[in-house]
């Protein structure tokens, strides 16, 4: 902790996603509820959530590549700045009463592209920037930047939102994104290209993404996290996004206001499992990935047998803690064994395997939910993922080199 603290480039671009995270806590909110309250119609609210993830997924992939041929400092900078932009410009359209669903959807996919860029940029800066030793302690205070951000947008969202308005959320959002570039416009970058590799292939020479694909086909253990925790967890876990309202509602016969502290909790056990890890060390991160996994689809699969809020509420605590621990340890293999001359691309095909996996197991799961029972689609869902965990023994038994290869 001392050293990531004295560590002038590591405290700029922590302290400055942090300024633009609490922004964007506040906009989420404020614009669910905003376009529930113009349409009147949850489909809308689902086009919303698509259009957040899809124009990031469709771009990752080229984020990816740029990331690892320019300069990552400007990258980040310039994309807090673009989305800063464009939340003015949503500002302004609310202030002539012109912020229409169409509107609003153009803005947040504009907001989603520029995102697909910060993402990969600022996993290969942290590489840069830091040791190995260091890796794990920034992943917790990354995750504990996030859930703290998480937490003020579920706590003063609302209220901000009905004492300021829409327009005024705007405008915090936007001045919080130009903070944030800021604040990363005096961190100590490399100047040059990073990506100096070629492959023979004529195909890879355009794309570069030949040397990551056949790195990840050597490495058991990586590309086993980037398919499984990417793609089958984020999407089998979107059925407790679908069906929580309903769960609480309809199966639990319980209130909002106890749905809400079901969000609080998980929140709340992330948060102090975050600080936890920044004084404990993962001897083996890869060990702890699967680990979690298997409490996560324990977790999962429990919420289709549960009877009371609380029982609710301690699934709800297990799950901050197994995917605090889990991301944490995720993140830490990544860094570990990815070379930084490749990181960029890495995050790009890891950023549209799990955004472009979230819309279509949400689409999913609400066709299902029209003709199953929710409980049962929890319980099968639960069960499918300790399955496809099955693996995860033949990977432990590769040998992990967990250093840095650069």
């Amino acid at each position: 902790m001392r050293r990531l603290l004295t560590n002038r480039n590591f405290v700029l671009l922590w302290s400055g996603q942090l300024i633009s995270a609490i922004g964007t806590a506040l906009h989420d909110l404020a614009i669910a509820w905003f376009i529930y309250e113009l349409t009147g119609s949850t489909l809308a609210t689902g086009a919303s959530i698509v259009s957040s993830f899809l124009p990031r997924a469709l771009l990752s992939p080229v984020a990816g590549m740029v990331a690892d041929r320019y300069n990552r400092k400007w990258l980040i900078v310039f994309s807090d700045v673009l989305s800063g932009l464009s939340v003015m410009s949503m500002y302004c359209f609310a202030r002539q009463d012109l912020l229409t669903l169409p509107v609003i959807l153009g803005f947040t996919a504009l907001l989603s592209a520029s995102s697909a860029f910060i993402g990969p940029a600022s996993s290969a800066a942290i590489q840069s920037i830091l040791d190995k030793d260091d890796y794990q302690s920034a992943n917790s205070l990354r995750q504990l930047r996030w859930r703290f951000s998480t937490v003020i947008g579920a706590f003063l969202g609302g209220v901000l939102l009905r004492l300021l308005g829409i327009r005024s959320l705007l405008l915090i959002n936007a001045l919080s994104f130009w903070l944030s570039a800021l604040a990363e416009s005096f961190i100590a970058l490399p100047t040059h290209p990073v990506m100096t590799e070629t492959d023979p292939s004529p195909s890879c020479e355009k794309t570069g993404f030949g040397q990551v694909i056949h790195f990840l086909l050597q490495n058991r253990p990586l590309l086993f996290v980037l398919v499984f925790v990417m793609v089958m967890a984020n999407g089998l876990f979107m059925c407790l996004f679908v069906y929580m309202p309903a769960l609480f509602s309809d199966v639990l016969a319980a209130t909002s206001a106890e749905m809400g502290t079901y969000y609080a909790l998980e929140a709340l056990t992330a948060t102090i499992t975050a600080a936890v890890l920044l004084g404990h060390r993962l001897r083996n991160p890869y060990r702890w990935v699967v680990a979690m996994l298997v409490v996560e689809g324990a977790v999962l699969l429990s919420h289709g047998l549960i009877r009371t809020p609380g029982g609710a509420y301690l699934l709800a605590a297990l799950l901050g803690v197994s995917t605090t621990i889990c991301v944490v340890a995720v993140m830490t293999v990544e860094q570990l064994l990815v070379p930084n001359r490749m990181m960029g691309r890495f995050s790009g095909i890891a950023a549209v395997l799990g955004d472009g996996s979230m819309p279509v197991f949400t689409l999913l799961y609400g066709f299902l939910g029209l003709y199953l029972p929710i409980q049962t689609i929890l319980l099968f869902t639960g069960v499918l993922f300790l399955i496809m965990l099955l693996p995860a023994p033949w990977m432990l038994s590769s040998q992990l080199s967990l250093v840095s290869r650069d």
